[in-house]
């Protein structure tokens, strides 16, 4: 059996539990891991592939301060030394420190450059939580002098067994009205209001058809906006430049967790 991983990236998730228990699940903790044969990785081969010296300093400094290599400093006298020095070309000017100059920052000239997939390969902005991701979506579309389309989910309750009588069925949805589930909001399924623009990047939060490359995490420009469907190309994984369509999609939390 070969378990392959990272024990500094995402822990297990122990619902409500805290610290000691979340440790308590973690493998090295199991019985069976004096059985274990650690093989460690050392080369990364994306940062070999890339050729580029620039993206290998930046992975090194990514593993010291993964490791916890690099010297820290103090940030408020009377406090341990725990915070880390960000090299200045890393960080946004002192006067752009803002969303837009962040997304000016990553994406020059975007409104020339919108449909272009080199230009979209190689840029991208992270952001820890989906209001974050909204919010700057939002600003880039706005941004865009192309004509806005807005697609809304259609949203309904799923029958369960214990549900499954016209009574039970009639009082869940007095509780649960569809308005109510239109602003709800789960990882990993869009949003109620999707707006999109054409020569935008959109990400796949699903399989849908693995053998034409739409897999979940695969990107891909909207070239056409129709009622109903969607026409994009893929610009990453093996069906680089693949035009695709993507109709309804039915999703559910459940499915996705």
């Amino acid at each position: 059996m070969v378990l392959g991983g990272d024990f500094r990236q995402i822990l297990h998730v122990v619902p409500k539990g805290g610290r000691e228990d979340i440790v308590s699940a973690s493998l090295p903790r199991s019985h069976l891991w004096q059985h274990v044969t650690i093989l460690r990785l050392h080369i990364n081969m994306r940062v070999m592939a890339a050729n580029s010296e620039e993206k290998q300093e930046f992975a090194k400094w990514v593993l010291n301060v993964r490791d916890g290599s690099l010297p820290a400093i103090v940030e408020e006298e009377g406090f341990d030394p725990d915070w880390i020095k960000i090299p200045s070309h890393m960080k946004l000017p002192a006067k752009d420190c803002s969303l837009r100059g962040l997304i000016r920052t990553i994406y020059p000239d975007h409104q020339c450059h919108f449909g272009d997939a080199m230009y979209l390969m190689q840029r991208n902005i992270l952001a820890p939580k989906n209001t974050d991701v909204d919010e700057v979506n939002n600003v880039i579309l706005e941004s865009l002098f192309k004509k806005l389309h807005t697609y809304l989910s259609a949203n309904s309750l799923t029958p369960t067994k214990e549900g499954a009588s016209v009574v039970a069925r009639i009082s869940m949805d007095s509780l649960y009205p569809v308005e109510f589930l239109n602003t709800l909001q789960f990882s990993g399924i869009a949003n109620h209001k999707l707006e999109l623009k054409v020569g935008v990047s959109i990400l796949l939060l699903c399989n849908l058809n693995q053998s034409i490359g739409l897999c979940n995490g695969t990107r891909l420009i909207v070239k056409r906006l129709g009622q109903h469907v969607i026409e994009a190309e893929i610009i990453t994984r093996n069906n680089v430049d693949k035009r695709v369509f993507i109709s309804h999609i039915i999703m559910s939390p459940f499915k996705t967790n």
